[in-house]
């Protein structure tokens, strides 16, 4: 069982076949809850966000459904590194431009997450920073920017 663990990366818990069969139970659970923990919160990320994303009527409303379920601060930033709508507290426009692809990057005091919005011709990027960006953070930040970047660019309304 332990070769089988090792192969496919699983991990594996032994208990002492005289320790109380509901305490077993009760720590199996426990640890299959603990495994599953990221993909979880990933998975309600974006639960929450795709509705919301969907039936944003505004680029404000979009960064706001950004903001909220990403717990920072979010923004649309132009080519030229001009914030048009939103507000980054700390991250200067032009690192959320310098990738052409979904990327989050770590500074000293917060985290930065960019992607580019299809289908304009990396003219305008969604970005969104945040203090702390742990693993499942960098997850939904990226999903739910993609999620945003895929609505029509054409359809985008100002902001207002």
């Amino acid at each position: 069982m332990v070769r089988l663990a090792d192969r496919f990366g699983m991990p594996v818990a032994a208990l002492n076949p005289a320790a109380a069969s509901s305490s077993a139970h009760a720590l199996a659970a426990r640890i299959l809850a603990l495994v599953h923990t990221p993909e979880l919160s990933y998975a309600r990320a974006l639960t929450l966000a795709a509705p919301k994303l969907a039936t944003a009527d505004s680029i404000d409303r979009i960064l706001f459904v950004i903001s909220t379920v990403l717990n920072g601060s979010a923004a649309l930033v132009t080519g030229d590194g001009t914030v048009t709508a939103g507000a980054l507290r700390q991250a200067r426009p032009d690192a959320v431009i310098r990738h052409p692809a979904a990327v989050v990057e770590f500074f000293p005091e917060y985290v930065l997450a960019s992607c580019p919005v299809y289908g304009s011709d990396h003219t305008l990027w969604l970005a969104c920073e945040a203090e702390h960006g742990g693993p499942v953070w960098q997850d939904a930040a990226r999903a739910t920017l993609q999620v945003a970047a895929r609505l029509s660019p054409h359809g985008w309304p100002a902001t207002g």
